[in-house]
């Protein structure tokens, strides 16, 4: 009803900020934790393949991972606005590809190297996979 009432080019332009929003918000903390607590070393001391994640968690990781691919339904929706769709539409496909890899390869990185998993108990954990008041408890090394 808000696109009847406000009219198409205005639900595109609010589309575009709040995609802009969301992209920028995600660069920021890309940026602000590869400034604060990039530690290659952890992130590397962290990934054991096939045990920590396990592979069931990797598969289960993939569909989550395609909805991180949500953009592509709003290149599509706005593909009718585009003075060029042709060339736009193609472009905005590269462009999204490009994003949402480097987005969803670094946020999960700087997330490893920020809470860095632990072997513990025969099994390996994260603070993230505690109850908060375990984990609020426990110092994160350095």
């Amino acid at each position: 009803m808000g696109v009847n009432v406000l009219g198409l080019r205005e639900a595109v332009k609010l589309n575009i900020v709040l995609a802009f929003l969301d992209f920028s918000t995600q660069v920021l903390l890309v940026a602000l934790g590869s400034v604060l607590i990039f530690r290659p070393h952890i992130l590397i001391s962290n990934v054991h393949l096939g045990v920590a994640p396990h592979w069931s968690g990797f598969l289960l990781a993939v569909p989550i991972a395609m909805i991180a691919y949500t953009g592509l339904e709003t290149i599509s929706n706005l593909a009718e606005e585009t003075r060029d769709p042709p060339r736009d539409v193609p472009r905005a496909y590269n462009m999204l590809r490009i994003a949402v890899f480097a987005i969803y390869l670094t946020l999960p990185a700087i997330a490893l190297m920020a809470l860095p998993v632990t072997y513990k108990h025969g099994h390996y954990q994260t603070l993230l996979g505690l109850p908060r008041e375990r984990a609020a408890m426990r110092a994160i090394p350095c």
